[in-house]
């Protein structure tokens, strides 16, 4: 009480009774509970039923499932690809944290170098080349590239700054080995489930550290854009209660079938087409960076 000003007594009265209530009957205040009659009409079951037609209508068409479950990799991919197609035929380009080196085909028109420190030895998924790895030209902690300053056109690290300790020192490094004017070309999640653990230290990078970072080590933002918006991450999360159906299956009874359509398929459609309409890219998956060094 001393610590409440005159204005705020009507609060604390407030406060008081839903203490006092509380600690009478030992049970946690709860909101009063809808039923039937005070729902509102857009939840009425001939409501529901109209919209859930619609979203059954577009099963089928363009664009497919598959790719709207896929759209995180598969943008990423496209937008990385792209930004690799400009760099001028033998450049040389250092693929920092190169795994499998998913992309060194992509950059055969230049002077490629792998990187990576080789030491995940966890869940291996051939199929996504996950816990493989290519041929790696040098072997190192990213804090510590075993080659001189300057020395590099381009910088590629895709996904990687999450799995790294100290990533603003290795910004720093991968800085320090790009030549005046060389692009350093980064991927990493600003949201995402735990991967290749233990080697997984941060939840994501928002444009203001990849700002900082850049400010802080000599380079400019050419490119901070996102991986889609808030609408395609839930979509991608919706499906992935019908990715997990096995492991919660029976407890949906008998529309276990029905609840894996709904997440795996309508949700993710519907989602996805708003995503179009209205991109938030504050709850973007993820963000597509070019800096420059200066």
């Amino acid at each position: 009480e001393s610590m409440v000003s005159p204005d705020e007594t009507a609060t604390l009265d407030v406060w008081k009774k839903q203490l006092t209530d509380f600690m009478a009957d030992g049970q946690e205040p709860h909101p009063p509970r809808s039923d039937r009659s005070t729902m509102p009409a857009a939840a009425t079951p001939q409501v529901l039923s109209a919209l859930l037609n619609q979203m059954v209508d577009a099963i089928g068409k363009e664009p497919s499932i598959g790719s709207i479950h896929s759209f995180n990799p598969n943008n990423r991919d496209a937008w990385v690809k792209a930004v690799l197609a400009r760099i001028k035929k033998g450049a040389r380009v250092l693929d920092v944290g190169a795994g499998s080196c998913p992309y060194k085909a992509d950059l055969a028109h230049t002077k490629y170098e792998s990187h990576d420190f080789k030491q995940y030895d966890g869940y291996i998924d051939a199929a996504r080349g996950e816990g493989l790895y290519g041929s790696i030209d040098h072997i190192s902690d990213i804090v510590a590239l075993p080659v001189a300053d300057k020395t590099y056109d381009a910088v590629l690290c895709t996904e990687v700054l999450e799995h790294v300790p100290e990533p603003l020192k290795a910004v720093a490094e991968m800085a320090r080995v790009l030549k005046k004017g060389g692009q350093m070309i980064l991927t990493a999640p600003l949201g995402s489930g735990l991967h290749q653990e233990p080697y997984h230290f941060y939840g994501g990078y928002t444009p203001h550290w990849y700002r900082r970072a850049a400010e802080n080590n000599g380079l400019e933002v050419i490119e901070i854009s996102p991986n889609g918006g808030f609408y395609r991450h839930l979509a991608q999360e919706c499906a992935r209660v019908a990715w997990l159906m096995p492991q919660h299956r029976a407890l949906h009874g008998d529309h276990a079938d029905a609840a894996g359509l709904l997440f795996g398929e309508l949700l993710p459609r519907y989602l996805a087409a708003l995503d179009d309409a209205c991109l938030m890219p504050e709850f973007t998956v993820g963000y597509h960076v070019i800096l420059r060094r200066k």
